[in-house]
């Protein structure tokens, strides 16, 4: 009870000091408003009168309304033409705006500081004013929330018309992306070196695995010749470390597929960065920037793919025909190719959230296409273990040698500011981790067809 009450006086406390502040702030901007009339009629001494009423009488102290009454006082001395004056209001006005320490004062005062000296032609003094209103506005925030406020800068730049503003946010929004840019490429090029070693010594350690189990595959084919009492449990054994080699095999086949991908990109990179740098560095910033990054953002997520391939997702049972549909759907809104749908109505154990990101990777990467008439999703069952997807691109046309590599990381350089290439081959690795595997339709002749073999 006494804790309640406490909290209640308190409550009432901050809300009274709330309610006198809002009164004061409306009593001096009424005085302002005021004196503002008498400016009008051109009542200069009875508006000066008013204003020193004003400032002594209720803004003493407060430098917040000090701020609101100097910047009074320089309009009326600039519509004066008294120039010494008006510099003289406009010191007074930064001091008490920062004596404040409220930032909306102090921004307001920055603002204004800025269009006053754009008005006098000279460009140093606003530059260095949007520059702190930036950096303040920054100065809470995480450094990942600063593009949000480069935005946001730029649109009030440009709802205003404010072309000196404008510019000063664009350079230090350029700038910083460029920073940014060349810190994420030699980071990722110093991860890619340390994963290839990595894939390297993984590569070792399976083919001592390798060597073992075959070491152990002779011991027990000779316990078979002189044991015949164990010879079905010998041969047992046996059938398991062959499936076991079979799978270490393909594990090692994989492994050496992508290591040798990695060997690639890693020998290609400085050729597939340097004309997007070389851009960057003429001025040409905003493509080959965001072709850099999303390149980045690409070899991440494929990396990602790659170090947990051998974790196949969770999946569930799913209605087959509504995820489709709803693919089609989304498609609408955002491709500018007619998108349907034939799956079957059936329900099948899937991981959904992974099949739909594939299909939706490989139809935005298809819609890209020039030739492309319609695409179709479908669905059908082959067998009660194994379900079957289909994009079908009608007009569509990949070529021999395009196919051979189309599901191989880092085989070719791309131009990055059309594709990165790492499309089709993440979503290879994407099916790999569902246990199953996606590849062209060669015999599909109207277009192009991927083919997409799930198995529960």
């Amino acid at each position: 009870m006494k804790f309640r009450t406490i909290l209640l006086a308190c409550l009432m406390g901050v809300s009274a000091i709330y309610t006198s502040a809002e009164n004061l702030r409306s009593k001096v901007e009424a005085g302002l408003n005021c004196v503002e009339r008498l400016c009008d009629v051109h009542q200069w001494h009875e508006a000066f009168v008013k204003l020193y009423d004003v400032e002594h009488k209720l803004a003493q102290g407060n430098n917040s309304m000090l701020y609101l009454t100097n910047k009074q006082r320089l309009y009326m001395y600039k519509r004066l033409n008294k120039n010494a004056q008006v510099l003289d209001a406009l010191a007074k006005m930064e001091s008490y705006a920062m004596k404040s320490a409220d930032c909306n004062t102090i921004e307001d005062m920055l603002f204004f500081k800025a269009k006053f000296y754009q008005e006098k032609g000279n460009s140093n003094i606003p530059q260095e004013c949007y520059t702190e209103i930036f950096n303040s506005r920054c100065s809470e925030k995480k450094p990942e929330a600063r593009e949000d406020v480069f935005k946001s800068m730029l649109a009030e730049a440009k709802k205003s018309n404010n072309k000196p503003m404008e510019l000063v946010i664009s350079t230090l929004y350029a700038n910083w992306q460029d920073s940014v840019a060349s810190a994420r490429a030699k980071a990722e090029l110093k991860n890619v070196k340390a994963d290839y070693a990595t894939a390297m010594q993984t590569i070792d350690e399976k083919e001592h695995k390798i060597n073992l189990q075959w070491g152990t595959i002779l011991f027990l084919a000779a316990l078979l010749l002189g044991v015949g009492a164990a010879l079905i449990f010998a041969v047992l054994v046996t059938l398991r470390n062959l499936r076991l080699i079979k799978h270490l095999r393909q594990e090692l086949k994989l492994s050496n597929t992508n290591s040798d991908q990695k060997s690639k990109f890693i020998r290609n990179i400085s050729n597939q960065i340097r004309p997007s740098i070389e851009q960057i560095a003429r001025g040409n910033s905003h493509p080959h920037t965001e072709a850099l990054s999303q390149m980045l953002s690409d070899v991440d997520g494929y990396i990602e793919l790659d170090d947990t391939k051998a974790t196949p997702y969770e999946t569930e049972q799913v209605n087959v025909s509504k995820l489709c549909e709803d693919m089609a759907a989304e498609c609408a809104t955002s491709i500018r190719i007619p998108v349907t749908t034939d799956a079957a109505k059936l329900t099948f154990p899937i991981a959904a959230e992974a099949v739909h990101d594939l299909l939706m990777r490989i139809i935005n990467e298809v819609s890209l296409s020039t030739d492309i008439e319609r695409i179709t999703i479908g669905f059908k069952k082959r067998n009660p273990h194994t379900g079957q997807f289909t994009i079908t691109a009608i007009g569509m046309q990949i070529s021999e040698e395009q196919s051979d590599i189309l599901f191989t990381a880092f085989a070719r350089i791309y131009d990055l500011t059309v594709t990165t290439g790492l499309v089709y081959p993440t979503c290879a690795l994407m099916a790999h981790k569902m246990g199953g595997s996606l590849q062209l339709d060669n015999k599909f002749a109207k277009g192009t067809r991927f083919v997409l073999d799930v198995h529960c």
